[in-house]
């Protein structure tokens, strides 16, 4: 059974590794408080993924559960989730209530939206 990534505002910004889908057993978590207001996780097979809601940004952390930056990049909006296809990131702008289709990982062409 896959491990769950999300995260949490509630009393401070982390993000949690679950074991398993649905389970009370939290195998870890990092505190991210330093980086930003965590808003959606998301995982690519290698690296974690994060909206950043403060500073407008999506992250890309070393590993499952680090605070090792690899990467960021602003996105002028609001992120809310974040995920990876293998080719593209699907995000959520929840500012201008917009599911965004970017090329590749962390490049500023975005291939399409779609407003929700």
């Amino acid at each position: 059974m896959a491990n769950t990534f999300w995260g949490a505002t509630v009393g401070g910004d982390e993000i949690f590794l679950q074991s398993g889908s649905f389970s009370a057993t939290i195998k870890d978590s990092v505190d991210m408080t330093s980086v930003d207001s965590v808003h959606g996780v998301g995982w690519d097979g290698t690296d974690t993924l994060f909206c950043g809601v403060n500073d407008s940004k999506l992250y890309k952390l070393s590993g499952k559960i680090t605070t090792t930056l690899k990467t960021s990049q602003f996105v002028t909006t609001n992120p809310d989730g974040i995920s990876w296809d293998g080719t593209n990131t699907p995000w959520v702008n929840y500012t201008q209530y917009k599911l965004v289709l970017q090329s590749g990982q962390f490049t500023s062409t975005v291939k399409t939206s779609l407003d929700i």
